[in-house]
């Protein structure tokens, strides 16, 4: 378990360094729309929560200044909205996925190998497909999302619904 804690924090020092790297792209990778709506419509707690907290860390990534609370600084253009308005359509996509992929990055810790949620899974798994190089630790929070779908496969019906 101790070993674990120390892979996942090895982990914790590559991953933001990889995350600020993919965040200067000047477009998106494949498939990067489709995995941004589907996290907006998932609305999951990560995400909320980077929204609540005005992007703070994926605004690290970008390189940006974490700001005070818009209550703090009223008459203070905004970095990010400026940096967003000034960005070609390519940047702005890259710019977005950034404040999606932000959001989990900012919530997870060595609780995650040890409890990992579905949100932790398809965000580690999907920069796996972008090229990011999974820890051992890492990629036993994907093995179970694997075997998780391999579940959801058994429960199908012959037709491919699941149901009664």
């Amino acid at each position: 378990m101790l070993d674990n804690n120390k892979a996942w924090r090895a982990a914790e020092t590559v991953r933001p360094e990889w995350l600020k790297n993919f965040a200067t792209r000047k477009t998106a990778p494949k498939g990067a729309a489709r995995y941004i709506v589907a996290e907006l419509a998932r609305g999951d707690y990560e995400l909320r929560d980077g929204i609540e907290k005005q992007h703070a860390f994926a605004r690290e990534l970008l390189g940006l200044d974490v700001q005070a609370p818009r209550w703090q600084r009223p008459s203070e253009p905004d970095a990010l909205i400026t940096t967003l308005s000034h960005a070609a359509d390519g940047r702005a996509q890259v710019i977005a996925l950034t404040l999606v992929l932000g959001a989990y990055e900012a919530t997870l810790g060595v609780h995650t190998w040890r409890n990992p949620d579905a949100g932790a899974r398809r965000y580690l798994t999907q920069i796996a497909a972008w090229g990011y190089e999974l820890s051992d630790i890492e990629q036993s929070v994907t093995d179970q999302a694997a075997q998780d779908d391999a579940g959801n496969k058994d429960e199908l019906d012959e037709d491919g619904d699941s149901g009664p």
